[in-house]
C-alpha cells in the first residue's frame, strides 16, 4: 500500500513539475509575447513546436535502442517491451494531432488557428518528452 502511495505521490508531483516547465517552455505570453506582428508570433510558436519535435525524436531513438536493443535481447517468459511503447507511441502521435487540430478548431478558421495548433503542438510533445525521460531515467542504466 505505501508503495502505490509514494508512486501517486511521485506522479502527481512529476505531472505539476512538468506542467510548469511546459508553461516556461511553450507558453506564447513567454517567449514570443514580444513579437511584433501576428506572423511573427505564429512563426515563433511553429519554432517552440519545431524544437519540441526535434527532442522527442531524439528521445524516442535512445528509448527505441535502450528498450529493443538491450531489454528485449535478454531471454525471458515476459512480455517484450519495446512493442509496446512503439505502440504507444504511434497512438500518442495520433491523439496529439487530434487534439492539436480540435483545440485550432476553436479559432473557427481564423488567424488564431495556427498559433494555436503549435502552441498545443509544444505543450503535448513537451509532456511526451517528459514521459520518455521518465522511462530512460527509470528503466535504463542505473549507476
Amino acid at each position: 500500500m505505501r508503495t502505490i502511495i509514494a508512486v501517486f505521490a511521485f506522479l502527481l508531483v512529476s505531472t505539476l513539475t512538468a506542467q510548469a516547465k511546459e508553461k516556461a517552455i511553450c507558453d506564447a505570453s513567454g517567449a514570443c509575447a514580444n513579437k511584433s506582428s501576428n506572423v511573427e508570433y505564429k512563426d515563433c510558436l511553429y519554432k517552440l513546436a519545431e524544437e519540441q519535435d526535434k527532442e522527442l525524436n531524439v528521445l524516442y531513438k535512445k528509448v527505441r535502442a535502450m528498450l529493443r536493443d538491450d531489454f528485449d535481447k535478454v531471454e525471458t517468459s515476459a512480455p517484450k517491451i519495446w512493442p509496446q511503447i512503439r505502440d504507444a507511441q504511434r497512438n500518442w502521435i495520433k491523439f496529439r494531432d487530434n487534439q492539436c487540430s480540435g483545440e485550432a478548431s476553436i479559432a473557427q478558421g481564423g488567424t488564431a488557428a495556427g498559433g494555436w495548433y503549435s502552441d498545443c503542438l509544444c505543450r503535448l510533445t513537451h509532456q511526451r518528452n517528459d514521459n520518455l525521460r521518465f522511462i530512460l531515467k527509470s528503466w535504463g542504466p542505473q549507476q
